[in-house]
């Protein structure tokens, strides 16, 4: 939904953790705001050093709420219930039950697990880049704008266009109006 880099938000290590690039329990903060006449929901959550921000700049990502299977926001809000006890401020939001961070290698490996199905005949795994990739291409699909998409995957040039997998008459029609 934030269209985050697995190291903006989980470890590398099990046992240490960067807290410059990992997201730690007070990094995400629930709010409710009024948009349009309507309240929502909206995560926070502070990414302190981000591949396309200058070193300590960092940024805030806001992700609100989609009312969906796949909303953000009410997965959070269940993670955080089942793991209030645990959720610590200083440490990674994301760890086990025995304290240990959830890495962007565990998180990966979980997603091979959950997608084996999906990609069984295939020579594909989805890992957690493919994400990006699969709101880039899906954004593309349905039209939006180069800007748009650059601002949802905070890509500051054109090279989200290589993770966009497009069909092929979109992009022959992409290259007819380049031409």
């Amino acid at each position: 939904a934030g269209s985050l880099r697995i190291h903006e938000s989980l470890p590398k290590q099990r046992n240490t953790f960067d807290e410059q690039t990992t997201l730690l329990g007070k990094d995400v903060t629930l709010h409710t705001v009024k948009i349009e006449g309507k309240q929502l929901k909206m995560l926070k959550l502070n990414l302190k050093c981000t591949k396309e921000s200058r070193v300590g700049a960092g940024t805030t990502l806001e992700i609100f709420e989609n009312k969906t299977f796949m909303c953000p926001v009410a997965a959070l809000e269940k993670y955080m219930k089942i793991r209030k006890n645990t959720i610590k401020q200083e440490k990674p939001l994301f760890r086990d039950l025995a304290g240990k961070n959830y890495t962007g290698r565990l998180f990966n490996d979980d997603l091979k697990v959950l997608t084996a199905k999906l990609t069984e005949q295939s020579n594909s795994v989805i890992l957690s880049h493919s994400f990006r990739a699969g709101v880039a291409s899906e954004m593309a699909k349905r039209n939006y704008t180069d800007e748009e998409i650059m601002a949802q995957g905070r890509w500051s040039s054109n090279s989200f266009k290589v993770y966009c997998k497009l069909p092929r008459c979109r992009r022959l029609l992409l290259s007819n109006r380049l031409v």
